[in-house]
């Protein structure tokens, strides 16, 4: 009977061996994936905002108007006064 229940034992903990074994493959595979889509969060947020300073840079260069027209050469004389 002892030999009986060693087998049953050592059968159980072979089971119990193979299921830690392929949880934690799936522990580390989640982890994989968690940080390769933390790395893509990043990566795309960098690329948004350095897209948002760009229309922001842009649109305050459009709407600088003072400085178009004073860099405008053929100036009227009412521009010539707004620009002193």
């Amino acid at each position: 009977m002892d030999e009986k229940l060693a087998r049953k034992i050592n059968r159980n903990l072979r089971g119990i061996k193979v299921m830690l074994g392929l949880f934690m493959l799936m522990i580390l595979g989640m982890l994989a994936i968690l940080g390769f889509l933390a790395w893509q969060v990043q990566a795309f947020t960098k690329s948004v905002e350095s897209k948002v300073t760009n229309i922001q840079n842009t649109t305050q260069q459009k709407l600088d108007i003072k400085s178009q027209l004073c860099a405008d050469p053929n100036q009227n004389t009412l521009t010539k006064q707004l620009c002193n």
